[in-house]
């Protein structure tokens, strides 16, 4: 297998974080970018899991388009802290659920993505096709 194209590449701000009772931590991003070159904003919640100076996390969230097309993500992935604040580098692999014809490639693969928040926590998401 191999990357195909960059499917996403998005910037927005972290948007919150609650510690659940469990010791596990609840992380909201909001977001806007591209999905194959047409405009999105984006919602995330991911819950993650402290182990060994990691986080693995479960991400849900929907991307939406101006002409209503919506794209579902289910990613799971792996970050750890890079420097003061929010500063972070997560890896991982995400399932899409797109909903309409326009996107519907997305539902026959995989992706890969990356993401880098800063200090203050904006970040940085680029996912590929995997094939």
């Amino acid at each position: 297998m191999a990357l195909g194209d960059l499917a996403f590449e998005e910037t927005g701000k972290f948007a919150g974080m609650r510690v659940l009772p469990d010791g596990k931590v609840e992380q909201t991003y909001q977001g806007t970018g591209k999905l194959f070159g047409v405009d999105y904003s984006s919602v995330y919640t991911g819950v993650a899991t402290p182990q060994g100076g990691t986080l693995i996390a479960e991400f849900n969230g929907i991307c939406m388009t101006k002409d209503g097309d919506n794209v579902g993500v289910n990613a799971h992935g792996r970050g750890r802290p890079t420097g003061s604040g929010l500063k972070a580098s997560w890896r991982g692999g995400v399932i899409w659920q797109a909903t309409s014809a326009k996107f519907a490639r997305l539902n026959s693969v995989p992706g890969v993505w990356e993401l880098d928040i800063d200090e203050a926590g904006n970040f940085r998401l680029k996912v590929w096709e995997w094939k």
